[in-house]
């Protein structure tokens, strides 16, 4: 139910909304010793909200958008320098938004603010095992905090997995698994389970032929912290581990770019995805390890979508990273 002020009458009714935005939102980060690093963002951006009520036309208003974000992130085990043993990290953030409307003839102002706390521990133990081969398992926890006037409340989630590596032959598995096990509201429900499979005969670089295979089930359950740490609304986290079964294959091969500094490596992959099929095309350029080079990182990605019920869209990303 929506309110409408029109000629000082408010009126209330149903509707849609559609809304807008182009922001700036610059990142920076710091290390502040070998176990800590700090990360702060800060975020404005302008565009435009309407309102399409049931009873026809629309109504629209101006709208600002602003945010600031902080996080600390920190080694609490190092592993050894044998490449074998524990580790363990922990992770914490804090993040504000604040979405406002403008007043017009037509609509009332409007202001909402959105918060969120959270914190997080990932462990693990690397096993060697004969000619070079390990294998890891691990186990995350996460706790997190929403305000606000979106879908608020604690939750806590739970991640665990096994990876195991072979770099004679280039292989690599993982499997992993995650799952909100509290939250204040019963009704959020999220599970996730991934799986996935990598060939790379030289893991030291991005040069040569490299596939990468995934599938995965529910939520996103890969990338331990980074997944607990999902920036997801809540309200996007209900019954999704009823979803079918979504997986997606790379292919890709690096070669020597800017004499050697850098290596270039075109992509192509398939994703599918409850009837939705991605196709990609991409170009990613990285420094080669142990170089001079800048730590610069550039890529660019097009992607054809297409699904069982609307017309086919093209996408197109780009990403430049700069680290000093």
């Amino acid at each position: 139910m929506r309110s409408v002020l029109c000629a000082r009458i408010v009126r209330e009714g149903g509707g849609d909304v559609d809304a807008s935005l182009t922001a700036a939102v610059p990142y920076a980060a710091i290390q502040i010793s070998e176990r800590i690093r700090f990360w702060g963002a800060a975020g404005y951006g302008t565009g435009e909200v309407t309102l399409k009520p049931e009873t026809s036309g629309s109504l629209k208003s101006d709208l600002i958008w602003t945010m600031a974000a902080a996080g600390v992130r920190g080694d609490m085990i190092v592993p050894s320098k044998e490449g074998h043993g524990p580790a363990m990290e922990w992770t914490t953030d804090a993040l504000w938004a604040r979405t406002s409307s403008e007043k017009t003839h037509e609509l009332a102002a409007s202001d909402s603010d959105v918060t969120r706390l959270r914190a997080g521990l990932e462990g693990s133990y690397r096993i060697a095992l004969d000619k070079g081969s390990h294998v890891t398992p691990k186990l995350e926890l996460g706790a997190r905090h929403d305000g606000g006037d979106a879908e608020t409340g604690f939750g806590v989630e739970l991640g665990g997995g096994i990876a195991w590596t072979d770099p004679t032959i280039g292989l690599s598995l993982h499997l992993s698994n995650r799952t909100l096990i509290v939250h204040d509201n019963d009704d959020l429900e999220d599970r996730g389970f991934a799986a996935s499979l990598a060939f790379d005969p030289d893991p030291g670089t991005e040069r040569g032929l490299s596939l990468a295979l995934h599938q995965g089930r529910g939520g996103q359950a890969k990338d331990g912290l980074d997944t607990l740490f999902a920036t997801d609304p809540l309200a996007d986290r209900i019954d999704n581990d009823q979803a079918g079964s979504h997986w997606q294959v790379e292919a890709a091969w690096g070669f020597p770019a800017f004499s050697g500094h850098f290596t270039g490596a075109p992509h192509v992959g398939l994703g599918v995805n409850a009837g939705t099929h991605d196709y990609t095309l991409g170009w990613r350029l990285t420094p080669e390890p142990d170089d001079n080079a800048p730590d610069l990182s550039l890529g660019v990605k097009a992607t054809r979508r297409e699904s069982d019920t609307t017309a086919g869209e093209y996408l197109v990303g780009f990403e430049l990273r700069v680290r000093w």
